[in-house]
């Protein structure tokens, strides 16, 4: 692999990292079991092999690449999870939240159902890039995201003693 992971998980309508591979001496791939939105592509003239796309299926897809040509069949595989992630309700071990509305254009009210000392609830693109980054104390907080573009968002809730972590998929219309 030059590039990605060969096994991934990521929510459904969310972009895959693309994964690239290299073959030396093939001539032809053909690609197995990927979810419905992703593909496999092979240049013969540069050797890359590239997964991408944005999974429209959940569920567990174990593929594979099949390369011919060169020194015979040669064969490599993965596994791409797709999670529906659109639940706005969470409960991670004895940490529970909820955040509404899902999907909204403007505030997101998130109240957790248990009592913290403080929670830092990180709001990310869907590049992985924090984009915002709060400390909530108390059962109730609210966030504005009305400053950011339409699209996938993945909220991040870390208590502070950092024992206790949860995501769920936030939907800006």
């Amino acid at each position: 692999i030059i590039d990605g992971q060969r096994d991934q998980t990521v929510c459904v309508n969310t972009p895959i990292k693309n994964t690239i591979f290299y073959a030396n001496g093939a001539t032809g791939a053909t690609f197995n079991n990927l979810p419905n939105g992703v593909s496999g592509s092979y240049s013969q003239s540069t050797g890359l092999i590239i997964i991408s796309g944005v999974p429209k299926v959940i569920g567990t897809f174990n593929y594979t690449i099949n390369l011919t040509g060169g020194c015979g069949s040669v064969q490599t595989s993965g596994t791409l999870r797709v999670d529906d992630c659109a639940s706005a309700v969470g409960e991670d071990m004895q940490f529970k939240y909820s955040v509404s509305p899902n999907p909204t254009s403007n505030n997101l009210k998130i109240i957790f159902a248990d009592e913290y000392q403080a929670i830092y609830i990180r709001l990310y693109d869907i590049y992985g890039r924090m984009i915002l980054t709060k400390e909530a104390h108390g059962p109730e907080t609210e966030i504005d995201i009305s400053r950011y573009a339409s699209g996938i968002y993945i909220m991040e809730f870390v208590s502070s003693q950092n024992t206790m972590k949860a995501k769920t998929m936030i939907i800006k219309e």
